[in-house]
């Protein structure tokens, strides 16, 4: 009995294992080219405040995605940025829009304790941790969307990034 039960043991961890490799690969493919599409198609508008506009940077580390900003104003002599990340299994939905100048945003659900931020701000500054967003009047807000704008106006490109996040988040959350 007790060689059965071994045997049994064995091969559904040898089916596990190839289970778990399959999924890898599939899972580096859809991130590294989600990676390239954001870093070459979001914008941060900044077209109203006249500011000069700030180039997010995009990262996957197997199910974990960062977003970096950094703004240096030379005239000034100051600099700040942020970094923020959250795993792919906390990703709630995706979703995106079509916005008035024909351009979409995509949109991305994650519950704000489980977004991890860093912020930085002059030399020797910052502050990190999750926060949970709460309107003017102190309510906790339901709006757990992190919009990103992409400077395409192709519909099917769109669908096929929201297709690979959330194949994405499926392979993550088997994992």
């Amino acid at each position: 009995m007790k060689p059965t039960l071994f045997l049994f043991t064995f091969a559904f961890f040898l089916l596990s294992a190839s289970f778990v490799q399959a999924q890898s690969p599939a899972l580096q493919k859809n991130t590294q080219w989600l990676e390239k599409m954001l870093n070459t198609l979001v914008k941060e508008d900044n077209k109203k405040s006249g500011e000069k506009e700030t180039k997010p940077d995009f990262k996957f580390t197997n199910c974990q995605m960062a977003m970096n900003v950094v703004t240096d104003n030379k005239e000034d002599n100051f600099s700040m940025g942020f970094h923020l990340n959250w795993l792919l299994k906390d990703v709630t939905k995706v979703s995106y829009k079509k916005e008035k100048d024909g351009n979409y945003t995509l949109m991305l659900n994650v519950p704000p304790d489980k977004m991890k931020m860093d912020m930085g701000f002059g030399n020797d500054n910052s502050i990190s941790g999750s926060f949970n967003m709460k309107d003017e009047k102190g309510n906790k807000k339901d709006d757990d969307n992190t919009s990103l704008s992409l400077s395409t106006k192709d519909e099917k490109l769109v669908q096929e990034m929201v297709r690979k996040f959330e194949e994405s988040i499926k392979l993550c959350k088997g994992s």
